[in-house]
């Protein structure tokens, strides 16, 4: 092979590479990347995403039962989504989360206004729940 050939291959391969590599960085994640960082995320906090699903969903679920469910009380959005974005504190021990949360009436009209605010404690182990608060907004001083 001439040298010239193979300083084109040469330069046809390496800028292959550098477009991939440019690629790749700008590439948006993929849906394993994205829950790989989810993963990642709830694990730094000591709780597998999993459970802290489980617990947001136990924690609404208590909630819409305590107001006298789904014809009566609606959560906020962020308590059927991705747990990671639900207010929540997790108890030293890791065994309970307590989640705050906001709920409205429906309405015939669609409009929603939100007028109640749950603290709901959830045990891990057992899924038991505890409704600590649960009535009209407070201020964030409360």
């Amino acid at each position: 092979m001439q040298t010239s050939s193979l300083i084109g291959l040469f330069l046809t391969i390496a800028g292959l590479v550098a477009t991939s590599a440019l690629a790749e960085a700008n590439a948006v994640p993929d849906a394993q990347q994205v829950a790989q960082s989810r993963k990642l995320d709830s694990n730094a906090i000591g709780i597998h995403s999993i459970e802290l699903n489980r617990a947001k969903n136990l924690a609404r679920q208590a909630a819409e039962r305590f107001n006298g469910g789904l014809s009566n009380y609606r959560a906020e959005p962020v308590m059927h989504g991705d747990p990671l974005t639900a207010s929540f504190l997790v108890g030293d021990d890791r065994q309970a989360v307590t989640f705050t949360f906001r709920g409205y009436r429906p309405r015939q009209d669609g409009a929603i206004k939100y007028v109640f605010e749950s603290v709901v404690r959830v045990d891990l182990p057992s899924g038991e729940t505890d409704m600590l608060y649960n009535g009209p907004i407070r201020d964030d001083a409360s």
